[in-house]
Order: structure tokens, then C-alpha cells, then sequence
């Protein structure tokens, strides 16, 4: 722990391996860089940090979050919404999972299609880049071949992708949030998502499916 001087006594606490939070005297937010420089943290910037997906909490039921979510709903039905929209430039479905009626998780599903599916891995990468500026490095990163059959030619990975050969995931961890960027496909179909789980409810909606497979015997 150490003490700057801006004019006034700022208390230093830790909040990740690079940037940190600050509290003024007086009681404003700065984010203090790994760099040395720093800036006030704005409200909004503070509101985001309360979010667990977009600007949802896990918990919510279905009718808070059409109150908060501002894009067309494309799909509805007693377990999900789905909606229009997007990451950076990419088009997704907004899709949010439910179990009585309480957020337990939530996907970004990519439709954006290429005709030279190596651009697949492009969108992955970029992909990753935005969660690692937003979560910090992946706490697990993986690339598995199933079948090496286009191991050596880099041009067909795509290909590879796409039957299911190839598998990209990379995975972060906040603590109430598990964080999943996936790439995967099969039958010439390729796969782009993001999921967001709340751990504290994952079990709740494990036991909710598991009553309803009951009551489908």
C-alpha cells in the first residue's frame, strides 16, 4: 500500500494486477493506471462496475429486464428472451436464460457469416481482446484439435472449425460471473458466443431442468 499526493490524501486498494481505484478525501473515485497517470472515474464508469451483464444483475425476472433492455426482442418464451444486438461491429442475439423466473445466465450468439471461415478465428481474436481489457488476461485458454486432419494447413482451420475438428475457448472469472468465449461448429456450421453464468444461481437452474425432465416422463 502506498499514498499519492493530487492536491489532497488518496488512499490506494488494489482491484486487479494493473489499474486500481483510489477514494479522494472527499470522497470521489479515480482510477489510478498502471502507467502513473490517472483520471476521476465518472458515475456511469462506477454504475458499469455493478453490473453483471450489460446492465443487468443476475436475479432479475423476465419483466425487469424488458424494462432495462432497449433492443428488439426477437424471441420470448417462459425461459429466455432474445434480442437484437451487438458487440463492437459484430451482429449477435442478446439471448437471456431464466430459471423461476430469475436471471441465471446469458449468451451473445455471433450470425455474422464469411465466406473464408479463417475469418472466424479474426472475429475470436478480436473478440478476446475486448474481454481482456474488460476482465484482465483469460484465466484459462485453450485451442483442441479432435481430428488433425487440417493440423498442418493453416488456411483450412476454418474448415476445421466447422466440422469439428477444431475447438478455440478461453474463460474469465469476476466473482459472481463465469465467462466463456467459444468457437466451435459442426456439419459445415460455425459457432461464436459468449456466456455469462451467475454462480451463485447456476445450481437453481440445474434443478429447475432437472424437475422439468421429470415432469416430461
Amino acid at each position: 500500500m502506498r499514498w499519492v499526493t493530487l492536491g489532497f490524501i488518496i488512499l490506494w486498494f488494489s482491484i486487479g494486477l494493473s489499474d486500481q481505484f483510489a477514494t479522494t478525501s472527499d470522497g470521489r473515485k479515480v482510477v489510478l493506471k498502471d502507467n502513473g497517470t490517472w483520471e476521476y472515474v465518472t458515475e456511469e464508469a462506477s454504475k458499469e462496475d455493478n453490473y453483471d451483464f450489460r446492465k443487468t444483475n443476475w436475479g432479475m425476472s423476465k419483466e425487469q429486464i424488458k424494462l432495462i433492455e432497449k433492443d428488439t426482442i426477437v424471441k420470448e418464451d417462459e425461459r429466455s428472451l432474445a434480442y437484437n444486438g451487438k458487440v463492437k461491429s459484430y451482429p449477435c442475439f442478446v439471448l437471456y436464460i431464466f430459471a423461476d423466473n430469475k436471471l441465471v445466465r446469458a449468451k451473445y450468439i455471433f450470425y455474422q457469416e464469411h465466406t473464408n471461415k479463417n475469418d472466424y478465428i479474426v472475429d475470436y481474436g478480436d473478440l478476446k481482446e475486448v474481454l481482456t481489457s474488460k476482465y484482465g488476461k483469460a484465466k484459462l485458454e485453450k485451442t483442441v484439435w479432435k481430428n488433425d486432419l487440417y493440423k498442418d494447413d493453416y488456411q483450412h482451420w476454418g474448415m476445421a472449425i466447422s466440422v469439428g475438428h477444431l475447438v478455440y475457448f478461453s474463460s474469465w472469472e469476476t466473482p459472481k460471473t463465469e465467462i466463456w468465449l467459444n468457437l466451435s461448429g459442426e456439419n459445415y456450421q460455425i459457432n461464436l458466443q459468449i456466456e455469462y453464468t451467475s454462480k451463485a444461481l447456476k445450481d437453481l437452474e440445474k434443478k429447475v431442468q432437472e424437475q422439468q425432465n421429470k415432469n416430461d416422463l
